[in-house]
């Protein structure tokens, strides 16, 4: 039983082998270490820059603790005298940031009975308590809580901390914690009776040892487990909860052998940290291990006691009289997320780093929706490809040639490129290539986090379930941020004018990127002769994208082909508008490159004196954030553009026609409305729906 009666050997420091006679609780150790007890030691450690001179200081400066238990005469192992079912762990060499994170992390975790930032100020100690019938069993309990830590929370504990008597100096933390109620670690069964696998069976000194036969698999247990994991994921219960349970569903589903890999992988990705190398490595080693006493009856007993019974259903209605539909209790999601969000919004909000930027402007950030639209032949698809090779691209080949599109100098990404036009012979394939040509690889390399493929032969009926099933599947195989280019998404509905398909397009997309931790960039048609995305679904990827691009190719005098390509920045939800980008298309290059300077100013002052209805529309938002009289609008105008008076008049009043797209200040869709208060009259800026 643990409690609080526990009593542990001190000692003066490091240096010193005798315990000093007066034992200590664990409530009077966390006492003195978020006292000033231990402040001036702490503080001339951290102040040390030389790592001998630090070793040497904190030996003889700081007192001791054996959390393990009690010692004498002296801190030899064998002079253990009581176990204190205590476990310190040691997390050393961790950045400020990864501390912070980890602390608040295993703070929250039910095991942990005391944490505390170590003396060096760059690693945590975390204690917990063990369920130990036997001082033998600590090696054990050691190693089922380093798998425990790696997998959980991805980090390795010292070594060091298997012995019994690893010393633990004391330093000075004002916000330590302490749960004399935490949770005690069970010693699972896996650990529980150790067996190396080189090691022989006792009395069979020269055979290897024989793991246990596998579990037949039939099919009334196939569909029983398929069944199962079915109303696990439908009713969203984390079976996996905790890790004791987690590892007897992969000691029971390692029974069936290879078989119960894929089964593992779907139960452990109900759990939100769920890492598929990780689950991975995790069912190998039970696999490994297994003893033959854990079978699938283990699964379902736990989904029983999970899970309500299938058949607990409501009394049938009498007959000819029509069951009301269930209804899905939504309340219980609103509420969990409302925790969420109270949880979120009592700290801090620290906004991530865009996966990328522009001249100091965020483009495309994490986990947000984004719409590159263009006309027929506007090289929309080749701008969507550079963002993707950009992203796949290694670390070191990222400074040039991206237009000067930038991503995190240290972070790499997964790209998962989906097409739903080209046909699979030549048009995909080459696209595929260029993709990778451009990140920095050859056409025969296949980078390992680059997936692709094409739904076009799918029913567009099916291609919102082909599209999930599909990032699911990639998800599965990389922990990385995924990046996900689905081109064309107008393909993905069955019409692009219907207000309904559009919106769920759209809440699709967006449930994606926060289930899958994904950012989407998706591409889309102009309608011909205009401005504007296609049909609904076009007005809703306007409303929806947090950055909409649109691309076209820029006409000379007279009418006559440029040959340059403009990029605007029609929406940019964080951070102000780039100024418009202008390409070229190189065949050398076989793709888009930035524009020569002089044919660029000449286009520009040519447009600027013709006051283009698109550049007089992207400069009305910046004029008229509140409402202004239309004469005054109209002169400043003229003013900007250098143009007559009626032809402002006339673009205003094409404006005001044709709608163009326009978003204010904070990316909400605009239009060009007038009012009249007494017998003046107003332009300004009327949200869209």
């Amino acid at each position: 039983m643990q409690t609080e009666e526990n009593r542990l050997s001190v000692f003066a420091d490091g240096k010193t082998t005798t315990p000093i006679p007066e034992l200590a609780s664990v409530a009077r150790l966390v006492k003195g270490i978020r006292s000033g007890k231990h402040k001036p030691q702490t503080e001339a450690l951290r102040a040390l820059t030389d790592p001998d001179q630090a070793r040497a200081y904190k030996a003889t400066h700081f007192a001791a603790v054996t959390w393990s238990g009690t010692f004498s005469p002296d801190r030899k192992a064998d002079s253990l005298q009581s176990h204190s079912r205590l476990i310190c762990l040691d997390l050393d060499k961790l950045p400020p940031e990864r501390l912070a994170e980890l602390q608040e992390q295993i703070q929250g975790d039910e095991y942990t009975h005391v944490l505390f930032i170590s003396p060096s100020g760059n690693g945590l100690k975390v204690v917990i308590k063990i369920d130990l019938t036997d001082p033998t069993q600590h090696r054990a309990f050691f190693d089922q809580l380093s798998d425990y830590f790696r997998e959980v929370y991805g980090v390795e504990i010292d070594k060091a901390c298997k012995d019994v008597n690893r010393l633990c100096f004391l330093p000075h933390d004002p916000e330590a914690y302490f749960n004399p109620k935490s949770e005690v670690m069970p010693l699972l069964e896996e650990h529980a009776h150790p067996l190396p696998p080189s090691q022989p069976a006792p009395g069979q000194a020269d055979a290897p040892v024989a793991p246990p036969e596998v579990e037949p698999l039939d099919e009334a247990t196939r569909r029983r487990i398929n069944d199962a994991i079915s109303r696990a994921h439908g009713s969203g219960v984390d079976l996996t909860a905790r890790y004791e349970d987690w590892v007897e569903i992969g000691l029971a589903f390692a029974s069936l052998g290879e078989a119960g890999r894929t089964y593992f992988h779907q139960v452990s990705s109900l759990h939100p940290r769920y890492n598929y190398q990780q689950a991975d490595a995790k069912f190998t080693d039970l696999l490994r291990n297994r003893n033959g006493q854990v079978g699938i009856g283990s699964f379902f007993h736990i989904v029983r006691q999970a899970l309500p019974e299938e058949d607990a259903r409501p009394n049938p209605q009498p007959e000819g009289r029509k069951a009301p539909p269930e209804r899905k209790n939504l309340l219980i999601d609103l509420i969990e997320r409302e925790q969420q969000l109270r949880e979120a919004a009592s700290k801090p909000v620290v906004f991530s780093t865009p996966l990328v930027q522009r001249e100091g402007v965020s483009i495309i950030g994490r986990h947000t929706v984004n719409v590159i639209q263009g006309a027929y032949g506007a090289h929309k698809s080749r701008l969507a490809e550079l963002f993707a090779s950009l992203l796949l691209a290694p670390i070191s080949a990222r400074q040039t040639g991206f237009l000067g599109f930038e991503a995190p100098a240290l972070e790499r990404y997964a790209v998962c490129y989906i097409d739903t036009e080209r046909n699979l012979k030549e048009e995909m394939p080459a696209a595929v290539q260029n993709i990778k040509r451009k990140a920095g690889y050859t056409i025969e390399e296949n980078p390992e986090h680059f997936r692709f493929t094409s739904i076009k032969a799918v029913n567009r009926a099916e291609r919102f379930e082909a599209i999930e099933q599909y990032i699911q599947h990639v998800r599965q195989s990389t922990s990385l941020h995924l990046f996900v280019l689905l081109d064309v998404v107008t393909d993905c509905v069955s019409s692009f004018n219907k207000d309904d398909e559009a919106m769920k397009l759209f809440d699709f997309v967006g449930n994606l990127c926060d289930d899958h931790n994904a950012t989407f960039l998706l591409v889309i048609h102009q309608n011909p002769g205009t401005e504007k995305a296609r049909g609904h679904t076009g007005t809703e990827a306007a409303n929806k994208a947090s950055t909409l691009m649109q691309i076209g190719l820029e006409a000379g005098p007279n009418g006559q082909e440029s040959g340059l390509i403009r990029v605007r920045f029609l929406k940019v939800r964080r951070g102000k508008k780039p100024a418009h980008l202008f390409l070229e298309y190189s065949e050398e290059a076989k793709g888009l490159i930035l524009a020569d300077g002089e044919a660029v100013a000449a286009l520009v002052g040519q447009s600027k004196r013709m006051a283009e209805v698109e550049d007089v529309a992207e400069y009305l938002p910046t004029l008229l954030r509140a409402p202004m009289h239309k004469n005054e609008v109209v002169e400043r105008l003229k003013k900007e553009f250098g143009a007559k008076d009626s032809t402002i008049r006339g673009r205003l009043r094409a404006i005001r026609e044709n709608a163009p797209e326009m978003f204010d200040e904070d990316g909400r869709a605009v239009r060009l409305a007038e009012k009249q208060e007494g017998k003046s009259q107003f332009y300004f800026l009327a949200p869209i729906g």
